[in-house]
């Protein structure tokens, strides 16, 4: 039986992964040519996806060492 909760967690770091990615992707694009303020937005919903993606990690993080998901193969101990 696999660890529900380990699945919803990676699956969460994954998305706020991507969601990080994008707008850096975003931020770079536009970096040399918006305006300040557009720039100022831009780089706050890159700290925002930032925080975010480190939020899902330490969580992460914090289930598997509480839970010992990856000790038994991903598999929830019996």
């Amino acid at each position: 039986m696999q660890c529900t909760k380990r699945l919803q967690l990676e699956k969460k770091y994954q998305l706020y992964s991507a969601a990080f990615a994008a707008a850096r992707g975003v931020l770079d694009k536009r970096m040399a040519v918006c305006p300040r303020e557009e720039f100022l937005r831009l780089n706050a919903k890159v700290d925002k996806a930032q925080a975010a993606v480190d939020w899902a990690l330490r969580a992460l993080d914090s289930h598997i060492k509480q839970h010992c998901c990856l000790t038994h193969g991903g598999e929830v101990p019996v």
